[in-house]
């Protein structure tokens, strides 16, 4: 049997295949009218090709601050790859891309893009973007991963199971300022893991720590990268702390909680819901403030109010060491669409909320498959390689 290549960890992305390609590092180029842009990286792996890119434009970035902010000139930008013969990458259908706003390492807009997997021998490509951002070609050299990142992957293999999830530390990187674990989470169907620690960008009780011999704690440095899972299902994290002292030698990971769907329950709420109440979604506690058909429902930031269903949801306390987050779907009549959420003044409520046909209504609404959050610990023990 034929040895597996080793993984190795790339700053921004966490760990890869060593048998892949990419950037040596970051490649920007500049202008004189203030605009820059810099290719975060790009690394080709038997998964896919991940590209990141940041652009710095002052002019459009003052306009966004003074607000409103306008997101439609986003959906004008075109993005395209072409190999070294000219011709254009597809774009993955197995990874996700994301576009947005803020502050970057670099610049003001960040774009997330996948591609299908270059040849191993591939030795240059072009990014192309196109639309209100400018014309931008900008030819990236490939080397292989190996050589691009010196920081090679340790296998572990240590785990534990509690409440029948099992929380894995496949592995470890040790760079000149941090220390970085890749974690995998396991479970029997229904369960399904969508998170390690936290969905998105962990808090201070969501926090991953790794404590020593000594007692000595380290405690996971946020990242909203790294933090990011790999994989849809969320059962893969890369988790990032400092570097470790040189006497530590004994390790123990603590994994404070989880986040899993673990089937199909529904709560059906009758319109209009006008006074605060309490129901159980599946055998969880939950709030519901209000829930009621509006011309006042807001899709996103920047958005328009449309017409549709809103419902101010809430948790209402612990059941059996899980409590509800939100759901995962919303039905309403014929339609059915995953979960939009965000924060009111209350911050005890999330309002959800579905868009709807102009003048249409609905005599009730059913949230579906319940985000629950599980306490840990879990402790993970292991050995500094």
């Amino acid at each position: 049997m034929s040895e597996q290549p080793h993984s190795v960890f790339l700053p921004g992305l966490g760990f890869r295949s060593a048998r892949g390609i990419g950037l040596a590092g970051p490649v920007t180029v500049t202008r004189e009218n203030n605009q820059g842009l810099r290719v975060m990286y790009l690394a080709s792996t038997d998964r896919g090709t991940e590209l990141a890119f940041e652009v710095r434009d002052k002019d459009r970035e003052g306009a966004c601050m003074i607000g409103p902010v306008d997101n439609a000139w986003m959906r004008a930008i075109e993005v395209r790859l072409r190999d070294g013969a000219g011709e254009l990458v597809p774009r993955s259908q197995r990874l996700g891309q994301s576009f947005g706003m803020g502050m970057h390492q670099y610049g003001f807009y960040r774009a997330d893009v996948p591609f299908e997997p270059l040849p191993l021998d591939a030795e240059r490509v072009t990014l192309e973007l196109r639309g209100p951002l400018g014309e931008w070609d900008v030819a990236l050299d490939l080397v292989p991963l190996a050589q691009a990142a010196a920081v090679f992957q340790t296998p572990v293999g240590a785990e534990q199971e509690r409440r029948g999830i099992s929380v894995k530390v496949v592995g470890m990187a040790i760079t000149d300022a941090n220390t970085v674990l890749e974690i995998e989470a396991s479970a029997l169907p229904p369960v399904r893991i969508l998170a390690v620690g936290a969905r998105v960008i962990r808090n201070d009780d969501d926090r991953l720590v790794l404590i020593d011999e000594h007692g000595r704690r380290l405690e996971e440095i946020p990242s909203s990268e790294l933090s990011r899972p790999d994989r849809a299902d969320g059962s893969h994290t890369v988790a990032m702390f400092p570097a470790l002292p040189d006497d530590a030698r004994t390790l123990t990971l603590v994994v404070p909680g989880m986040v899993i769907k673990e089937g199909d329950e529904m709560l059906e709420l009758e319109l209009p819901v006008t006074e605060p109440m309490q129901a159980r979604f599946g055998p969880y506690p939950v709030r519901i403030a209000s829930a009621k058909i509006s011309d006042d429902v807001r899709p996103g930031p920047g958005e328009p109010p449309r017409h549709g269903v809103e419902v101010r949801f809430g948790s209402a306390g612990w059941y059996d060491e899980g409590r509800v987050l939100h759901p995962d779907r919303i039905r309403v009549g014929e339609i059915e669409r995953s979960c939009g959420w965000g924060r009111g003044r209350d911050p005890e409520f999330l309002t959800l909320n579905v868009e709807l046909p102009e003048g249409t209504s609905a005599p009730s609404v059913t949230l579906l498959e319940p985000v629950v959050k599980v306490r840990g610990p879990w402790e993970i023990a292991f050995s500094r390689p």
